[in-house]
């Protein structure tokens, strides 16, 4: 149609410094994980049965 105004997105609002916060906790704790499960992986010894601490990490203990 002939003159019709543009669909307008309102764009989202801008992060706060708690959301970059959280944002930055995850990544930590991401990195975390993949550091200890290459610790595991790249180990010359191989896995060994860890404490509760690793098998909490690597999501085998309950």
């Amino acid at each position: 149609m002939l003159g019709s105004q543009p669909h307008i997105v309102t764009p989202p609002p801008p992060p706060t410094i708690d959301d970059a916060r959280n944002q930055a906790e995850q990544a930590d704790l991401m990195r975390r994980r993949k550091g200890a499960a290459a610790t595991y992986v790249s180990s010359d010894a191989g896995r060994q049965s860890g404490g509760v601490a690793s098998k909490m990490l690597l999501g085998q203990g309950g």
